[in-house]
């Protein structure tokens, strides 16, 4: 889905975590032979990742979150200078019907009901002072992101929107104005975390809807019939979904396993926004070591990557990938960089076949790589409610998220059986993406 170019930097993070950094820091604990003997190194090297190289990741996350914002600057002007001009318009002047939007006064009231609710969800994490104080920077925050994220993804595609680095922006800005303020432990946990939440939710949205619009311009619909939807869009999800993150929470756990549990929901950039906020607020000290190491690594990528901009060269090294790399697993690293080696490899296949060849594999390998994310997803949501409702499963073909190694099955059977199974998906990938390749057929 990435390409090869950002699965090989989300790799190449990876390696620098665990195979550089890693033995780096390992051989500065200063242990004695006797404690090396008995140490465990796989745990002691998950120890070792989650308490200092993940941070790492963290640093380069917010030198390039910074430099996301620095570099489209001129952008956020002109989308803001938009969208306060938009302000002045009125139905009266939009005659015609794909041109007709929902009216001011409609929108106005909406936002005024949500920031309501919001503020009062605020409050009943911290007090009415706080609550108010949270509501007001959200409310701002909101109209600034949602501004830059509407406006960029006309020109990167919402996919590729910077959301990481804008609600890592945002939630610094806010766990920093909140201690300013004197809210601190848990309720400025929380109210900078729910900042933050409705920022990142909202940054994302207006993509999306940014991109409907579009869509419906080149088709010629109705802007005001597609806006009344997307509000429909926002309300039902958000009865749909906290009730699945509740069954994911109470079958698996985001943090450590449950009782009775071997494995819990990684939760990667979720986490990494709760241990930022959490470190902030209770003043436990953040890693700055690791948080400088990182950043120093964010302005190399920069300089690079603009050198290499520079030269019209194609590749290139987004800081952000390498940043996502470092932070998340090496188990997780490896299946992305496999998939831009298939990617890589089914261009290289139906090039000589033409342009049109090329791109119609590609479309279908995304499409497909597309269906097994979303096919995990509900086998996970699917296995999470029997687990929830304390039902023993069969066969449990998960991972141990503390230790990357599957469950204990006999006789190495987990180790082949994964083997297998994941030659099966790359053939099948394969043949899905290749399809017609010696026939003509499109």
């Amino acid at each position: 889905i990435v390409g090869l170019n950002v699965a090989f930097l989300v790799f190449l993070g990876g390696v620098i975590g665990w195979v550089v950094a890693l033995p780096i820091i390992s051989s500065g604990q200063g242990l004695s032979p006797g404690e090396l003997r008995d140490i465990v190194w796989l745990d002691f090297s998950w120890e070792i990742w989650s308490t200092k190289i993940r941070y790492i990741g963290v640093g380069a996350m917010v030198i390039g979150g910074l430099w996301t914002i620095v570099s489209i600057r001129h952008a956020i002007t002109s989308s803001i200078r938009a969208t306060f001009a938009g302000f002045g318009s009125t139905e009266k002047e939009q005659v015609k019907r794909t041109e007709q939007d929902i009216g001011l006064k409609f929108i106005w009231i909406a936002a005024i009901i949500v920031t309501i609710a919001t503020a009062a969800l605020y409050i009943s994490f911290t007090n009415f002072t706080f609550g108010i104080l949270s509501a007001v920077i959200m409310v701002i925050a909101s109209f600034f992101f949602v501004a830059v994220a509407s406006y960029i993804v006309g020109l990167v595609g919402s996919s590729n929107s910077p959301v990481s680095g804008m609600t890592i922006c945002t939630l610094l800005f806010a766990s920093v104005l909140l201690l300013i303020a004197g809210l601190e432990g848990d309720a400025g946990i929380l109210a900078a975390l729910g900042i933050a939440g409705v920022v990142c939710c909202a940054a994302c949205t207006s993509g999306d809807i940014s991109q409907d619009l579009k869509t419906g311009y080149l088709v010629g619909a109705t802007p005001r019939i597609q806006q009344l939807t997307q509000f429909l869009g926002v309300i039902f999800p958000a009865f749909i979904i906290a009730p699945i993150l509740h069954v994911l929470w109470k079958a698996y756990g985001f943090t450590k396993p449950l009782e009775g549990n071997a494995e819990y929901l990684l939760a990667p950039q979720a986490n990494l926004f709760a241990s930022l906020s959490r470190m902030i607020f209770d003043r436990s000290g953040l890693p700055w070591n690791m948080l400088v190491t990182g950043a120093v690594i964010g302005i190399i990528l920069i300089v690079l990557d603009e050198i290499l901009k520079a030269n019209k060269a194609s590749v290139r090294t987004h800081v952000m990938a390498v940043a996502v790399g470092i932070y998340l697993p090496l188990v997780m690293s490896v299946p992305i960089f496999i998939g831009g080696l298939l990617h890589f490899l089914i261009w290289r296949l139906m090039v000589r076949q033409g342009y049109k060849k090329v791109f119609g594999a590609i479309h279908r390998g995304i499409i497909f790589a597309s269906g097994i994310i979303a096919g995990e997803a509900l086998i996970g949501i699917g296995l999470a409610i029997p687990l929830m409702l304390g039902a023993e499963l069969p066969v449990k073909f998960m991972l141990d998220r503390e230790s990357g190694i599957p469950f204990t099955m006999p006789d190495g059977i987990s180790w082949v059986l994964t083997i297998v199974l994941t030659a099966v998906v790359i053939a099948l990938f394969l043949g899905v993406a290749l399809r017609g390749r010696s026939t003509g057929e499109e």
